[in-house]
């Protein structure tokens, strides 16, 4: 899949074309398939776990550490994916069986996690910044060349935004 999505988007880098990630759409079973993926993607959470049971409907998790754990995180427990819509301290509001996954029991100090890519959206977006930021490496390192492009141009260009990209990834909170 990465290098389908390289392919894509190689193409549009080429063509200095702006892609918005929120518009893209996927087909059911492309859908099922990423969502899939999206669920093996854990942050690796150490010691977190539900301080009291969940039945199937509860909708909120008591967690025995929030520190890691934001309002836009995803919850995975027990293979059931949730989406938080309110922390407050250790108690998580949740929506119960998001990304395809069912509503399920879990038990007390059931292990907590939380996913890499809470929405597809953001997923796909990471995709394509993937797929730019290795198009962009091959162009600035000579193995591809812009056929439209004055190629001093082009690496300038890619060079200023690698720096815009370092500025944003060091002021961004962690």
């Amino acid at each position: 899949m990465k290098h389908l999505i390289f392919f894509a988007f190689a193409a549009l880098g080429v063509a200095q074309t702006v892609v918005n990630p929120s518009g893209l759409t996927l087909s059911a079973d492309g859908q099922a398939a990423t969502q899939a993926f999206m669920l093996t993607q854990r942050n690796g959470l150490v010691g977190v776990t539900l301080t009291s049971p969940m039945d199937a409907v509860t909708t909120t998790a008591n967690v025995s550490d929030s520190t890691n754990i934001t309002g836009a995180s995803e919850l995975i427990i027990d293979g059931e994916a949730m989406t938080i819509t309110n922390k407050a301290a250790r108690v998580l509001t949740v929506v119960r069986g998001d990304l395809g996954t069912t509503a399920i029991v879990h038990a007390n100090a059931a292990t907590v996690d939380t996913l890499k890519y809470p929405t597809i959206k953001v997923f796909m977006s990471g995709c394509v910044i993937n797929a730019v930021q290795q198009f962009m490496d091959w162009i600035e390192a000579g193995k591809l060349q812009c056929p439209t492009c004055s190629t001093n141009t082009q690496i300038t260009a890619i060079q200023t935004a690698k720096q815009a990209l370092a500025t944003a990834k060091s002021g961004a909170v962690q």
